[in-house]
């Protein structure tokens, strides 16, 4: 059997690592959310209540932790039964209220990420009214499950409790376990029926996907109210403030992380350029390396049709260096080819007569120096990045 003191460090442990960790995801949520959109909206407001809110539950843990978590309430001293009896009422009414909390946030994170549907905006729209009514009908519920209140945690007071206590919180855990699988299921239904990338539908259904660990959460926390011990909180009821703790606080970071892609896009930006450059540099290489085992280092085809006209081809490996420029629009072997027409000047009268004499550069009748530097530029025709595979 486990030891009182063991219940004891584990809820002080898992009490402020969890607050600690889901404070630090809501701040990089937020500043990433603030950095991709430069202000802030409804869904930030009510996650950072949820998280506030979720301090009280932390807090009265520790308290109860600290004064006699997992002790029979019997063997306690009067005053600290009453003290940790009533941090266990404390926590019952801040949870309801941080859920809600929680689960608007990620309702109004739904409407701005695929308000685009219709039916999702009619459909968020009355799951959030139905949280909403379901919150306060379970802060009232947990507030007067006893009259006065105080009787709760103070039994030699006069006062009464309903009967049902234990149906009590397994009927409103079995909606808030409802409500967590229906936001796990809208983006789930949606995603992959939107005009978007692939990759992003992905990233969607992973990102809403980790919803489902705070469900298991919730069902644990579900299970764990059959055992539940009405008149011996302190020696059993830990269990269920486990499960609590590990509920509100993963649902802050889960929502904490769909924010926080814009965070990492310059990294993803840095990796994905290293990436390219690295390919590059590997292509370069490999270019240049047949470059150096090219069977000829020019070929030349020499055709004439009067004697005085001359064609001229000349193909021959690219440089490493208009390899590299122009690496990602070629494909195959890189082969560079130039061609040259050179004309004997001197017989221009017999293909250009005087009066029909024209350039076939500008249109403007041509002088001698014209005609020279018109063969000079054909020299020097590039079609260099000419890819044969």
């Amino acid at each position: 059997m486990t030891s009182p003191e063991y219940w004891s460090r584990l809820l002080i442990a898992l009490s402020i690592a969890g607050a600690v960790i889901a404070t630090l995801f809501y701040l990089l949520g937020l500043y990433s959310h603030c950095y991709s959109t430069g202000k802030l909206d409804a869904s930030d407001v009510f996650l950072g209540f949820g998280l506030v809110l979720s301090y009280g539950i932390t807090i009265t843990t520790v308290i109860a932790a600290l004064e006699g978590a997992g002790i029979d309430l019997s063997t306690l001293p009067s005053r600290t039964a009453h003290r940790v009896a009533m941090m266990f009422w404390i926590a019952q009414e801040f949870w309801p209220a941080s859920q809600v909390c929680i689960k608007l946030s990620i309702i109004i994170l739904l409407r701005r990420l695929l308000g685009c549907v219709k039916r999702v905006l009619s459909f968020t729209l009355f799951l959030a009214v139905f949280i909403f009514a379901w919150g306060l009908a379970t802060f009232f519920a947990n507030t007067f499950q006893c009259w006065p209140p105080q009787y709760f945690w103070n039994k030699e007071a006069e006062g009464h409790c309903i009967s049902g206590e234990k149906a009590l919180f397994m009927a409103t855990g079995s909606v808030s376990f409802l409500q967590d699988i229906m936001l796990l299921a809208i983006p789930f239904a949606i995603a992959w029926r939107l005009q978007m990338a692939p990759r992003k539908k992905v990233l969607l259904t992973i990102l809403f996907g980790m919803g489902g660990i705070v469900c298991t959460f919730s069902l644990m926390r579900l299970i764990e109210f059959r055992y539940y011990p009405i008149n011996n909180l302190t020696a059993s009821g830990t269990r269920e403030r486990i499960w609590t703790l590990l509920e509100i606080d993963i649902a802050i970071v889960c929502t904490s992380i769909v924010l926080m892609p814009p965070l990492f896009k310059p990294c993803t930006d840095t990796c994905r350029r290293i990436y390219r450059q690295t390919i590059g540099r590997l292509m370069t290489a490999e270019c240049t390396q047949r470059a150096e085992s090219w069977p000829f280092q020019k070929h030349c085809t020499n055709f004439s049709q009067d004697g005085r006209s001359e064609v001229r081809a000349q193909a021959y490996p690219a440089s490493a260096a208009e390899v590299r420029d122009r690496r990602e629009s070629m494909t195959g072997d890189f082969i560079r080819v130039e061609t040259t027409i050179s004309r004997d000047v001197h017989d221009r009268e017999v293909l250009w007569p005087q009066a029909g004499r024209s350039s076939l550069t500008s249109g403007m009748l041509p002088t001698v120096a014209e005609e020279k530097r018109m063969s000079d530029d054909m020299s020097n025709v590039d079609f260099s990045g000419v890819g044969f595979g």
